[in-house]
Order: structure tokens, then sequence, then C-alpha cells
């Protein structure tokens, strides 16, 4: 098989945010469960509702045992992907991804090659490629059976049934973590076992299996805290305080979030401190204590603002605008919302102009009627 016909074979074909408002402020539970394995450990990744962590941990290969030409360049297109993954430029890193992939593929370097596939299944998941994606992770898992990596084993599945979540098949998915699970038990992994739970509380979570996910969530948390892996024990805590969030039990949710923001701060994890501080702020306005909410969206809105963050701005701002209309507080609703439309506008989203143009027209008919 010559190289155009096996870069034929390893390619694969490709394959909206909303805002709640103020009557349904449940926290979307983000899709955070996603791994890449290396030599240096397992990194979660979250391609949903926080931006995923770099790719510098765990892009660099283990030096070979036999240097080649081919097996240089394969190496060198890696690194050339990662490098475009941390720019933003995924479709540019699946290019050197898969022109590596059909190098190591040549070569029968089955390590490297299923290395490879997790960059490519990771990286089609957060652009949304999902077909695409459960492809190269299924092929990433074959090749850690194939070799009786039963570490690989263990973050393949994980990151396939975080796949089959996304995609709403959770028989599947629950199968998967499952399998995980027990593998990682097979291996006294900590770390394995941890994750394992944690992604069957979210997929119990998806389902609307809230007691279930609280009891998943809080298993994992003695796994992840025993190991000192403070990124997942972070997502594992937010994603309780989502479950709580769903049972009405806001105290616990806040609780919980709080926990987050906590340890989220001491890491420096800035996309969980406002994935937190968001959370917080909906689980005050739910249980109507207005006043406190809005100190957690003033904390938010000024994080947001360091970061030059102007999504999350905007959906703090409406947010409050929200609130202002519901304490019918009209001035202030109608600062808020004119806030959250000029961002609007600058990101040239239509569709939050659109509803912040309706929201907007509402403050000004309530205000004239006063």
């Amino acid at each position: 098989m010559n190289r155009e016909q096996t870069a034929s074979r390893l390619r694969n074909p490709e394959n909206p945010p909303q805002l709640l408002s103020l009557k349904t402020v449940l926290p979307r539970l983000s899709l955070w469960g996603l791994v890449m394995l290396s030599g240096l450990g397992a990194i979660a990744l979250t391609p949903a509702t926080t931006p995923a962590q770099d790719l510098d941990r765990f892009l660099d290969l283990p030096a070979p045992t036999r240097n080649s030409p081919a097996r240089d360049e394969a190496d060198r297109l890696v690194r050339l992907g990662g490098q475009a993954e941390r720019q933003g430029l995924y479709d540019k890193a699946i290019d050197y991804w898969l022109s590596a992939a059909v190098i190591y593929d040549e070569l029968i370097d089955l390590r490297a090659l299923g290395l490879v596939y997790d960059y490519l299944g990771v990286t089609y998941a957060k652009i949304e490629q999902f077909d695409a994606a459960e492809n190269y992770l299924r092929r990433r898992l074959a090749i850690a059976r194939d070799r009786n990596d039963f570490r690989g084993q263990v973050y393949g599945l994980n990151n396939l049934g975080t796949i089959l979540v996304q995609r709403a098949n959770y028989p599947e998915a629950e199968t998967a973590f499952i399998e995980a699970l027990e593998v990682a038990r097979s291996i006294d992994s900590d770390a394995g076992i941890g994750l394992s739970l944690s992604n069957l509380g979210f997929n119990a979570a998806q389902r609307g299996g809230y007691l279930e996910a609280i009891k998943r969530y809080e298993t994992a948390l003695i796994y992840r805290r025993r190991l000192g892996d403070s990124t997942g024990e972070i997502h594992t805590r937010n994603n309780l305080g989502d479950a709580y969030f769903a049972l009405g039990n806001y105290r616990d949710a806040i609780a919980a979030y709080g926990y987050a923001r906590q340890l989220a701060r001491e890491a420096n994890d800035i996309p969980s401190q406002l994935r937190s501080l968001e959370s917080t702020t909906r689980s005050y306005i739910a249980a109507a204590e207005y006043p406190v909410a809005l100190e957690y969206a003033d904390r938010w809105m000024a994080l947001a603002r360091d970061l030059e963050d102007l999504s999350s701005e905007l959906k703090a701002l409406r947010l409050v605008g929200q609130v202002y209309l519901e304490t019918g507080d009209l001035d202030l609703a109608r600062e808020a919302f004119s806030g959250a439309l000029a961002i609007a506008l600058l990101l040239e989203n239509e569709l939050e102009e659109t509803l912040l143009r309706a929201e907007l027209g509402q403050v000004l008919y309530l205000l004239q009627g006063s």
C-alpha cells in the first residue's frame, strides 16, 4: 500500500451556545472527561463549556530506540500539530497529525500511532466532528488492546465513552466507563478509577439520574484527593454542584461550587473559576437570593474583564439584566441589557443580539408604562 492509499485509509469524513433565561438557570453540564495519554500522564480536557487545556504537557513523544529520517519527520509533524493546536488552528493540527499517522503506520510504530490517534480524536471532538472523533478513539483503543496496554485502555475507554455521551448514546457510554473502571481497578490505578467513576457520574446526570451521579462523584473524589489530582477534583466538584442544583438542593450546590472555586484559584485554573462563579450566581438566583447573586455576578464579570473574555462578560451582563427585570429594577435592567447588546454586536453574535434586543424591548415597554 503506497503512502497516498495509506493516507486515504487513515482519513475520516467530517462528521451553538444557548444562554438560559432566569426561569431555567440550570447550569450547563460540561463534557470534560476527555483525556490524553502519554508518558507524562493523563490530562483532562474540557471541550464543552470551558476551554480545553493546551497540549504542551503531552505532545512530546518518547525518544525512539532507532532514529530514521521517516521517524524524525513524523515526530516533527507531531510537534507542529501541537503548536497549531495551541494556537487554535485545529484543522491545521489535524492535517499535521494525519500526516504523522501515515508515517507511523508505515513504520508499524503502534505506540506512537496510538498517541496520534488520541490527539486526533480529542481535537475532532473539540471542533464537534464527533463521527471522526469516535473513529480515531476506537482506533486508539484497539491499539491499546493489541499491545496489552491497560493504562491506555483505561483512558481510551473513557475518551470513547465521553464522545458517546455527547452523542446521547448513554447505554454504550455506560458500558465503556464500566469497562474502564474494571481495568483501572485491575491495575490499581487511582487516577483511572477516579476518572472512570466521575465519568459514570456524568453519564448518569445526562440521563437525569442525579442521585446516582452524586454517589459516583463523591466516590470519585476519594480517589482524586488521594492522588492529589486537583484538576480532576475541580471538575468533579463542579459537576457535583450541577447534580445538586438539578435536584433543587441549592445549598449543597453552592458549597460544591465554592470548594471547586477555591481549588481552581489555588491552581490558577481560570476557566474553572469562571464556571464556578457562573454556577454559583445561577444557584443564588434559583434560591431567589438576588443580592448575593448579584455579588457573585460582579465577581464573575470582573474576572471576565481582567481576561478580556467578552463572551463570559456578555453572559454575566445578560443574567444580571434578567435579575433586575425580575426584581423590577427596570433602569438597571436596561443598563445591563444595553451593555450586553454592545458586546454581542462587537462579537457579531447574531443570536445573542436578537435575544437581547427582545429583552431590552420588553424593559423599554415596561418603562413607558410606568
